[in-house]
């Protein structure tokens, strides 16, 4: 087995091989040639997955909700899909939560959503809270393909960050920080910006789970990228987007006052704006 099946949007990084398979050219062009036995499909389509998976087909990789192409999230038809044939085919089934994972959507991975355990998960960023930090978690089948001694970075498990991390799983984990601030403060925050919603009409979307949030725009009316630059310019920093999709995810301390805060710089914003 040596093909890879990767999602069209979606994003993995971009050293050579995360490139390889990362769903969008502008991403890719500047560091061809890539890794080949790679082979795009269209993210949701059932149909076009099950004519590309083989025996061939080492793993399927993807981001169980597209964070950088607009909060896109693999529907259950997909999932339910991705299982059959990963059972079918013996293929490994990769989940990419570096953005979705680590209770971002309400719970500790973003898999919890889905009828869908992967044999392998990545994580990096909020597991260190700051603090460089990546991991690559495996189960069962997988277990025997990646070993200890395979693979390895020359700061890759040092104690420090290993040390912080353990103080975020225990933040998260023990004193259940998801349960008890990710998912009350996603809830309050879909609330308002909903609220929004209703008051303007070029918003067409409230988007994603717990803090993992997004506000989709008629294009035809209000680009996302004008919104940010504008936001920033009264005090709020946001990020975009594909798919004209502005990101919203608040820290998992946040308070209401300060979602309140936020949302009012947006409707400022929102009354303002004119393309």
């Amino acid at each position: 087995k040596t093909e890879i099946i990767y999602m069209k949007n979606s994003f993995h990084g971009r050293s050579t091989g995360a490139l390889a398979v990362t769903g969008q050219p502008k991403y890719q062009k500047p560091f061809e040639p890539l890794m080949k036995n790679v082979t795009e499909c269209n993210f949701n389509d059932v149909k076009d997955l099950k004519a590309k998976v083989s025996e061939k087909t080492a793993a399927i990789i993807l981001e169980p909700i597209q964070g950088e192409s607009g909060l896109e999230s693999a529907t259950p038809e997909f999932m339910e899909a991705i299982k059959k044939l990963s059972e079918k085919y013996n293929t490994l089934v990769i989940f990419d939560e570096i953005q979705c994972g680590m209770g971002r959507t309400g719970k500790l991975f973003a898999y919890e959503n889905f009828d869908l355990v992967p044999d392998i998960v990545t994580i990096a960023k909020s597991l260190g809270g700051g603090v460089p930090i990546g991991a690559c978690l495996t189960k069962g089948k997988a277990n025997d393909v990646l070993v200890p001694g395979d693979h390895g970075s020359t700061y890759g498990g040092n104690p420090l960050v290993c040390a912080v991390a353990n103080a975020v799983l225990h933040e998260l984990i023990d004193n259940k920080l998801i349960e008890k601030n990710v998912v009350e403060k996603g809830q309050y925050s879909v609330e308002k910006l909903e609220k929004l919603k209703g008051k303007f009409d070029f918003i067409e979307e409230i988007r994603g789970k717990g803090l993992l949030l997004g506000i989709k725009f008629d294009e035809k009316k209000v680009l996302a990228k004008d919104v940010v630059l504008k936001a920033l310019e009264n005090g709020l920093l946001l990020v975009g987007a594909g798919n004209n999709v502005v990101r919203f995810f608040p820290p998992f301390n946040v308070t209401n006052d300060e979602i309140d805060k936020a949302v009012s710089i947006l409707e400022k914003v929102f009354e303002k704006i004119s393309f």
